[in-house]
């Protein structure tokens, strides 16, 4: 009645009129607006219905709002904008099957997600959409106008509580003082300055990157600055942040100390980490410390793998004894761990002990086994009793998931105590 010319216009009519259009004009907005972010993904369909800090009151609104005023003409013409709206989405969504995909940050009154997390995105709207018709027949049958209530209640709880949740995750992951933050404040006495390297954090994703703000804000009383490798050689006796400690290597100036295990953040110093105080931290797993003696190693990514390590990726091993064995069943006995490591020949030590080897097989692989680096039959190399192998192999590339793998039979009777990967020198 709205558009028909000398209608009898009710505030009911224009508040449907509204409710409607601002929905459609909000989806058309945030497409169209989301569509040109540098963040944009063809598959992100939480875009069509990204709020970010005003869905919040929005959506829950414009539900009472179409409740209230609801008869059936307009819930079916309402609905069938609606869905015919989202089943357009594959239409304009390249990958189909990033549906699922959504930010909480962006849509924190999307409750059915909050209850059905695996749902889906065509399934977080068809609870919605059933909820809203039971909320309407309640008012259309029973008079009860207010009965939206009865719905907005629960799905506030719903979202209040899975924003506590992601709001919690981004303070631990953005904003949580940053791990080296104790270990550097309790050695500043003679300092003059702290420093990090700006260049080295190019091209890494956003919890990186961010990194270096974050300790500036830690540390807004000091004399926090950016500098490259060879002015904080000259110039500065703090600490220095990095994420390309490769330029220190071999250089007596410079100690390179610890790198922060989530990140990737190096710690540097020009005095060796024994020398400093409060490192208690180190027992936390919040950063690992660098072996300076072979400090290009660790770099490099060179890792050791204890038969307990093991264990945890396994599909037929039992530990006995401190090493990991065969059970008699088919399958790796270890596999993983999915290391990063920088292109290099290297060279991996294991220590087993053998009864029979028939058919087992060692290889290293990355990319679920799809590139191989070495195949190695151990019944070619081994014999009966204890045996120290040492296998050089050459990764041509950086690998961001190196896996080590040993594939057993019934047959083999094979227990192994650790391996360890170092530069093949």
């Amino acid at each position: 009645n709205v558009f028909k010319k000398d209608s009898n216009l009710t505030s009911d009519s224009y508040i449907f009129s509204f409710m409607l259009l601002s929905f459609l004009a909000q989806a058309a907005l945030t497409c169209l607006s989301m569509s040109n972010s540098i963040y944009a993904h063809p598959g992100r369909t939480d875009y069509w219905i990204y709020g970010r800090y005003t869905d919040t009151v929005l959506l829950p609104l414009l539900a009472i709002g179409f409740l209230v005023i609801w008869n059936i003409r307009t819930f079916i013409i309402s609905a069938s904008v609606i869905i015919l709206s989202t089943l357009f989405l594959p239409v304009f969504s390249k990958y189909y099957k990033t549906l699922v995909y959504y930010s909480i940050q962006s849509t924190p009154a999307f409750w059915p997600k909050f209850i059905l997390d695996s749902g889906g995105f065509y399934w977080w709207l068809l609870l919605g959409l059933l909820s809203l018709i039971v909320v309407f027949l309640i008012v259309k049958y029973f008079g009860r106008r207010y009965a939206a209530l009865l719905l907005f209640i629960p799905v506030s709880i719903f979202s209040i509580l899975a924003n506590q949740k992601d709001h919690k995750m981004v303070y631990v992951n953005h904003s949580h003082p940053p791990v080296f933050f104790d270990l550097i404040s309790k050695n500043l006495f003679d300092t003059n300055c702290i420093s990090y390297d700006d260049k080295s954090r190019k091209g890494l994703p956003l919890f990186k990157r961010e990194r270096f703000e974050l300790y500036s804000y830690y540390f807004f009383k000091e004399n926090y600055r950016r500098m490259d490798p060879d002015e904080w050689l000259s110039q500065c006796d703090g600490f220095y942040l990095t994420f390309n400690p490769t330029v220190f290597l071999g250089n007596p100036q410079a100690h390179i100390l610890a790198k922060e295990s989530k990140s990737g953040l190096y710690l540097i110093s020009k005095k060796p980490f024994s020398s400093l105080l409060d490192k208690k931290d180190i027992k936390s797993n919040k950063y690992i410390q660098v072996d300076y003696d072979d400090a290009e190693c660790f770099i490099r990514g060179c890792f050791k793998m204890s038969a307990s390590e093991l264990k945890e990726h396994s599909q037929v091993g039992l530990i006995n004894n401190g090493y990991l064995s065969t059970n008699n069943k088919a399958g790796y006995l270890f596999y993983g761990p999915y290391r990063k490591m920088l292109a290099g020949r290297y060279v991996i030590k294991l220590e087993l002990s053998i009864k029979k080897a028939d058919q087992a097989v060692l290889d290293i692989v990355s990319h679920s086994g799809t590139k191989k680096y070495l195949t190695y039959k151990l019944a070619n190399h081994t014999t009966e009793g204890k045996n120290v192998l040492y296998i050089p192999f050459v990764l041509d590339d950086d690998v961001q998931n190196l896996e080590i793998r040993l594939r057993v039979s019934r047959q083999s009777n094979i227990s192994i105590k650790s391996y360890s990967i170092d530069i093949n020198r």
